[in-house]
């Protein structure tokens, strides 16, 4: 469980849309207008949940609605495995400066199940009610705990309608970061594509005070002569175990794409040309030890890889990108199945043999 943000206030002393303790509760009279405050609500609900295209953003806007509408001490969103989303719960906190804040937190699927059985053993007597909200489309469940009293009793058309925006609004954010997904990924590798690694390398070398970046680029050795001998069907194989022997030697802050054909290219933030280096050398390797025999007995895999390090900030990327590739044709015209350092980078650390 870990804390990501802080969303959603409230000013102390702004007004409730909830029914508040001393009304009527008998008549058209005290239902009424409470009818009329849950409809403009959910109007109101609805619009800003679904302005999101983010599910995060989609609940933490929830959850500041909810919270102003009728007070509670924690908000659980929890989601189904296959609905690919995080759960995540909200704290009300009061500043000293008397506003209210959500704090919130994303919990694992075990957690959230352990946080709502303890809240729920909790949501009586003096600590209020608890309101569930069922999420079929998601599929998922929002529950409200410590809800503070209201004598009327929430309408079903009311919680219905919630329900139904919120879920609406969640399936389509959750859409779009799959389709975002999915324009930004290789379909064979699951790796970036050459598209998205050329944005964030323009946006990882664009950030101030950034230290060192390293480009490695990657080439299959002989992968057309693969394709003719034993069919395209066998070079899929390759492509895609090569793309996940690059992405098993990347660190947590690398980015390895697929950049096109049988060509990959791995984005090394902070990394001296040594270190960079290193990376590839370890990449070159788990390639070679890749094992084929399922598509021909004594089957190997080789790859070639070139490395660029930029140690002036205000060096362009497309100048990075060249001297990768440059440092990747010396590799292959030396005898392939080798790392090749640009000379820019590292002057003494031209090639570094198998």
């Amino acid at each position: 469980m870990r804390v990501v943000k802080a969303v959603g206030r409230t000013e102390p002393g702004e007004e409730r849309r909830s029914v508040h303790r001393g009304q009527s509760t008998h008549g058209r009279g005290g239902v009424l207008p409470q009818r009329l405050r849950e409809a403009r609500f959910t109007v109101e609900f609805c619009r800003a949940v679904y302005a999101h295209l983010d599910p995060a953003e989609v609940c933490a806007t929830a959850a500041a609605l909810l919270q102003e509408h009728f007070e509670y001490g924690l908000a659980i969103f929890s989601f189904a495995p296959e609905s690919d989303l995080d759960c995540l719960a909200f704290v009300p906190t009061r500043r000293p400066s008397g506003k209210t804040e959500l704090q919130c937190l994303v919990l694992d699927r075990l957690h959230a199940a352990q946080v709502q059985g303890g809240a729920s053993r909790n949501a009586s007597g003096v600590l209020g009610a608890e309101v569930s909200f069922g999420l079929p489309g998601v599929p998922g469940e929002l529950r409200l705990f410590q809800v503070a009293e209201t004598f009327h009793p929430l309408s079903r058309s009311f919680l219905g309608g919630v329900a139904e925006c919120l879920s609406a609004a969640l399936i389509k954010a959750r859409d779009h970061n799959r389709l975002r997904e999915l324009a930004l990924r290789d379909a064979m590798t699951g790796l970036f594509n050459r598209r998205a690694f050329r944005e964030l390398l323009s946006i990882e070398a664009g950030r101030r005070g950034a230290g060192p970046l390293s480009v490695l680029m990657i080439d299959i050795d002989n992968f057309k002569a693969i394709n003719d001998r034993f069919g395209h069907p066998a070079g899929d194989e390759v492509i895609m175990a090569v793309g996940r022997a690059i992405g098993a030697e990347c660190r947590g802050g690398d980015l390895a794409a697929r950049y096109g054909g049988e060509e990959f290219a791995v984005l090394l933030p902070g990394a001296e040309a040594a270190n960079a280096a290193g990376v590839a050398e370890r990449i070159r390797n788990r390639i070679a030890g890749l094992d084929f025999s399922f598509v021909y007995p004594d089957f190997t895999v080789t790859g070639s890889l070139g490395v660029a390090c930029r140690r002036d900030p205000n060096g362009s990327v497309d100048e990075l990108l060249r001297e990768a590739d440059d440092a990747l044709y010396v590799a292959k015209r030396s005898g392939k199945n080798r790392v090749s350092v640009h000379e820019a980078a590292l002057h003494d650390f031209s090639t570094l043999n198998h």
